[in-house]
Formats: structure tokens, sequence, C-alpha cells
């Protein structure tokens, strides 16, 4: 595919086969070769949102997270219903530590498509469980641990109801509720806890050993506690 994508070029330079070289590129992995291509190819198409937003993805993958965001920015600009440009820049403000502008990206997202489970998802994983955990919730009053279990429903929840088979989701919400020190389960969430979260993953996917992990675990626990008594 790249021969002939490159004898094509030889032959007359056109800004769709730059996109497809710089997504042949993309395939094997050479990432400064595919945004190099996708830069040429938006050269001579400067309002092709797709183009942008393919070298934010390639610039992301080769580390080179500012001008993956800048690239990424300039799409929206161009096509500001763009679902998972939203996503992916939601994604790298996130695990770059940067949460109020993560969650903006994946609330821009929801806006668009209330139906992106993934951007639920997102959305979960901006918000840190409280200070002192579920206990220290208790301490706090009503009004403090609804608001992290609330959180919780309106972003996790919605994603299970929109992928129930979701291994991945399940095993997010399992997080969040170990995270926050939750031993037992939740009205927000059916009476569901952690360990019914990891429950459910590691039925989806047998090979799941994050949720397997978890789940041995809990029954450990379970079982050093009934034989204390």
């Amino acid at each position: 595919a790249l021969v002939a994508l490159r004898t094509s070029l030889s032959l007359e330079e056109d800004p769709k086969t730059l996109l497809s070289l710089g997504d042949a590129f993309a395939v094997t992995s050479r990432w400064d070769e595919a945004a190099e291509a996708y830069r040429q190819g938006n050269a001579m198409r400067p309002t092709h949102a797709a183009g942008r937003a393919s070298l934010g993805n390639a610039l992301e993958e080769g580390g080179r997270y500012d001008e993956a965001e800048v690239s990424w920015r300039a799409a929206l600009s161009l096509a500001p219903a763009d679902v998972g440009t939203y996503q992916n820049l939601g994604a790298m403000l996130r695990r770059r530590d940067r949460l109020a502008e993560s969650k903006t990206a994946y609330q821009a997202a929801v806006a668009v498509d209330p139906t992106a489970a993934e951007a639920y998802v997102g959305l979960g994983k901006c918000y840190s469980a409280p200070r002192g955990g579920w206990s220290g919730a208790q301490r706090g009053g009503a009004e403090c641990e609804d608001e992290y279990l609330g959180y919780l429903s309106r972003t996790y929840g919605v994603a299970l109801r929109l992928q129930p088979t979701s291994a991945g989701v399940y095993n997010s919400v399992g997080e969040a509720m170990t995270m926050y020190g939750l031993l037992g389960g939740s009205a927000e969430f059916g009476g569901l806890g952690a360990k019914e979260m990891y429950a459910h993953a590691l039925a989806l996917t047998p090979a799941n050993t994050c949720a397997a992990t978890h789940v041995a675990y809990q029954d450990r626990k379970s079982t050093r506690l009934n034989s204390s008594h």
C-alpha cells in the first residue's frame, strides 16, 4: 500500500492520497512519518477537519502532546460536532492531570451525542473520590455522601445503561467505589457495590485479570472476617 500511494503521489500530489499515506503509516505505528503526511495533506486542504483530527492522533501517539492538542482544537473549530475528537482530547487532558479541561471536553462530547458511553466514562474519571472516602463522607453528612455517588450515577451509571455488556465500564465503576472505600452497595447502583461490579466484569470477560484480582481479594477478605467471629 505504501509503495502504491507513493507512486500515485509521484504522478500527482493529491491531498486525499497524502491523508491515505498518513493512515498507512499510522497503521504501522510510524507516527512521525504519519504526522508529516497528514501535515502535507492538511496544507493542501486547510479546512478539512478529519485531516486535522488524524494529525492530532498521530502526534499524540508519538508523544507530542502539545502539538496534538493544537491540531485537535483546530479540527473542532472546523467540525464542532466531532464526538471522537472531543473524546480523544478529553482523554489526553485527563492523563496530563488537566481534569477541569478534560471534563469540559467530555461534556461537549455528551452535548453533541447523549449516547456517547465512552464520554460518560471519561467524565466519571474526572472526579476524584472525596478525601477520607466513604467514612469521611458519612461524617460530613448525607449531602457530602450523595454528591460523589450522585456524580458516579450521572456518569458511570449512564454509561452502564448505554453499554450494559461493557466489562470496561463495570471495572471503572468498581475502581471508583473501591477508591471511595464503599464496601457495601449503593442505592444509586441498585444496591450493588464494588465486588458486584468486578464480578459482572469477570462474567463478561473471564480473562479480565483486573476484575479477577479484585473479586479474589474481596472473597479472601470476607472469608477472613467470617473466620474471626
